[in-house]
């Protein structure tokens, strides 16, 4: 026992007495066990102090120390066999209980007790003579919850694949598993901020169906096999021998299983197509969101943070193959102008025109993105320094020569000013940040040289 246990005991004794948990004293209990593993002393104390506090409602952070501290007690008393005894199993159902009221903060990376107390569980399955009772028992807590507070959490999601056997190669996802977690999807289905449960979801999905191809093709065969004896046996039956009568039995009994299983197979492929409407309408779902996040609202090219992540796949590919690559910069000349002499209606009108006209005067293989506000972006890879001032060049004319109509019958014309930037031949590949601040100074340039111009930076980016 640790130099620290006296403390866990001296304040577990306090705890007691008083039967009033502070949050303090619940990590109290956990610090000064530091290192050291619960020892059975430890447990005792724990499910002592769980009854004296589990009715006061002021106990913030008891649970999360008590399902966290008892995990790993059972699951270190588990190792050496490799399975709970029947007694450490059915302290599980107490972990269990306090754990399925467990809050996790919405600001939390991850709940501590979350990874041990899914292994327990995973472990009980194991272990435990009547596994199924139980799982459903947890999943239908988890339904409740999910379906309760309308989240799903990490740790939820965590536990549902403990459950269902992750990882292991004899995993089933059977119909009252995958009706499950269809309800839960229906629920979160509207909710695209939830990656890890839609990643989870498709997961599932495909195994279920894979499963379901397969019980489905068993049965097929079995079917087949059973339309071939009853072929066999009809002339044996064509008297009333009482061999004959026996194996009309057999046969009615044999047919009787098949129509089972024919049921079994409607109701398999009633989820699985289930399964599958659901799962598409997920990937079209994640699909879309991606999309959007990606997209520019008003003008409909990549956005800011689409074009980041595409200028840092560039930059790493011109670090590994030592390959050109130039930056266009450039925004609208005097637009607030516009703005204020037209209204925002006719800026929006300039911005999405500028976007179409420049998207068809780029190449396929270049990356053109609206920067912020008035400013837009274009990625040319496989471009040196004088071909990229060609191709600014001629974004500069098409935006000069676009004829933007007014409400009046009238049309506007709008200018551009661009900069240039630009890496040098075998050097070092500048951050994302230095070579967008490179074509920036260059803009500048252009703009105080009298705008309407292409300016390339003086220097290449370092």
């Amino acid at each position: 026992m640790s130099d620290t246990s006296p403390d866990f005991f001296h304040t577990a004794t306090a705890i007691q007495q008083d039967g009033v948990i502070t949050a303090e004293e619940a990590q109290q209990l956990r610090a000064a066990l530091g290192d050291t593993a619960p020892t059975e002393a430890h447990a005792k104390a724990l499910y002592t102090i769980n009854d004296a506090v589990r009715f006061a409602k002021n106990a913030p952070g008891w649970q999360s120390v008590y399902v966290e501290l008892l995990s790993e007690y059972l699951l270190n008393r588990a190792e050496p066999m490799g399975a709970l005894s029947p007694a450490d199993a059915e302290e599980v159902l107490t972990v269990w209980r306090a754990a399925i009221n467990l809050e996790i903060p919405a600001d939390a990376k991850a709940a501590p007790d979350a990874n041990e107390f899914a292994l327990l569980l995973h472990l009980y399955l194991q272990s435990t003579t009547s596994p199924q009772a139980f799982q459903q028992t947890i999943l239908q807590q988890i339904k409740t919850e999910v379906l309760g507070d309308g989240q799903i959490d990490e740790m939820e999601i965590n536990l549902i694949e403990k459950v269902l056997g992750k990882g292991r190669t004899d995993r089933r996802i059977g119909p009252m598993e995958a009706k499950l977690i269809l309800e839960i999807n229906a629920q979160q289905a509207d909710k695209p901020d939830n990656a890890a449960w839609s990643k989870f979801y498709a997961q599932s999905a495909g195994s279920f169906i894979d499963q379901t191809r397969v019980v489905s093709d068993e049965i097929n065969s079995m079917d087949l096999e059973c339309e071939r004896f009853a072929d066999k046996l009809k002339d044996l039956l064509a008297d009333d021998s009482e061999a004959a009568k026996q194996l009309a039995g057999i046969t009615d009994q044999i047919h009787a299983a098949t129509e089972r299983m024919r049921r079994c197979l409607a109701q398999s492929r009633e989820i699985m197509q289930v399964s599958h409407t659901y799962l598409g309408q997920t990937l079209e779902e994640l699909r879309r969101v991606k999309l959007e996040s990606l997209t520019d609202p008003l003008t409909r090219i990549a956005n800011r943070r689409a074009f980041a992540d595409y200028l840092q796949r560039e930059l790493d590919r011109t670090a590994r193959y030592h390959r050109p690559l130039s930056m266009v910069l450039f925004d609208l000349d005097h637009f607030k102008k516009v703005n204020d002499t037209y209204g925002h209606p006719v800026g929006d009108r300039v911005l999405m025109m500028v976007a179409d006209a420049v998207s068809h005067t780029i190449r396929d293989e270049d990356f053109f993105a609206r920067y912020g506000g008035e400013e837009f972006a274009v990625l040319l890879p496989e471009t040196a320094r004088d071909n990229a001032m060609e191709m600014a060049e001629k974004v500069r004319a098409t935006v000069e020569a676009l004829e933007i109509p007014l409400n009046d019958g009238q049309t506007l014309k709008i200018t551009t000013s661009l900069g240039v930037g630009w890496l040098a031949p075998n050097a070092p590949v500048p951050t994302p940040v230095n070579f967008t601040d490179n074509a920036d100074q260059a803009l500048y340039v252009a703009k105080e040289s009298g705008r309407n111009r292409v300016t390339a930076a003086d220097k290449p980016a370092a």
